[in-house]
């Protein structure tokens, strides 16, 4: 039962609300206390059996429903996702990422980074230039790769935005704890694999979805910020996409070679906007992820 406010009264207040109840209002309701509305849950689990995926576009099926949020999977790549009404402001997402403590003098930090480090170096010659998509507050990767004698690049959309770095060619591209977080994930995967070099490397790090039993425990989907969750099969949809293979090294890392010649480098045109192929142009993303 809601506190201080009689069922009447809580009923009053769920048939005043707009069409839609948006992050703003969800955080209301949590530092008040109170319980989500079952109005809220229901709709938004309806909801869910009718989205179509942000990566593929293809329909997708409710799949968790926890205190504050709903997710659904998608029948044809498997990617796991928020329902939009969920998401942060760009502002709130910045302040949380403002909180991060992290720089390249935490050995600990490090230590993480070089599951990513470690195997992409194994595959390059010294000298290989890179980029750090998604840097944070706190660039590390990119001096971990640069002290080794790899020159890199960063971008990061709140703290390094400068997008003519996405304009070159690179040896290799790492995203570290970036793809979980993006509302877009075509659209982001696009931009990456763009700017690999033929027989460049694309290294991505984020947690695997095992299950459904498995996911209703996990606290890597209790981050407000991450709203896209893959798993190892959506990770081999896309490499078919790319006609690639991924390779999966150690623990949530996995690492595409790009192609020296392939059918989807070269120039294609428009598709549909209910195409699941990933190279439809930016108008269908939008469309498809609204």
């Amino acid at each position: 039962m809601c506190k201080n406010e009689s069922c009447h009264e809580t009923s009053m207040r769920i048939n005043h609300m707009s069409s839609s109840l948006p992050s703003r209002d969800l955080n209301r309701w949590r530092e008040a206390g109170r319980l989500i509305p079952h109005y809220y849950k229901t709709r938004a689990m309806t909801y869910m059996t009718t989205r179509h995926c942000p990566l593929c576009c293809s329909v997708a099926k409710a799949y968790h429903q926890d205190r504050d949020r709903a997710y659904a999977q998608c029948l044809n790549c498997q990617l796991v996702f928020v329902h939009p009404e969920a998401f942060l402001s760009a502002q709130e997402e910045k302040s949380r990422y403002d909180l991060h403590q992290n720089s390249p003098s935490d050995t600990g930090y490090r230590t993480f980074l070089s599951r990513m480090c470690v195997p992409m170096m194994h595959r390059l010659p010294r000298g290989s230039c890179g980029l750090d998509f998604g840097c944070g507050p706190g660039p590390t990767l990119s001096v971990m790769f640069e002290e080794s004698g790899y020159p890199m690049a960063i971008y990061d959309p709140f703290y390094a935005a400068d997008e003519s770095v996405l304009e070159n060619d690179y040896d290799f591209v790492t995203a570290t704890e970036v793809i979980e977080h993006v509302q877009r994930p075509k659209q982001s995967l696009k931009r990456m694999w763009r700017c690999v070099k033929a027989g460049g490397y694309l290294g991505i790090m984020t947690q695997l979805v095992i299950d459904q039993d498995a996911f209703a425990k996990w606290h890597y989907k209790d981050d407000e910020t991450h709203i896209c969750f893959y798993s190892q099969a959506t990770f081999g949809w896309i490499a078919r996409q790319w006609e690639t293979e991924p390779v999966f090294v150690g623990h949530g890392v996995i690492i595409f070679q790009k192609p020296k010649c392939s059918r989807s480098m070269a120039p294609s045109p428009k598709l549909s906007h209910t195409s699941s192929n990933m190279e439809d142009d930016a108008t269908s993303f939008h469309h498809c992820s609204e």
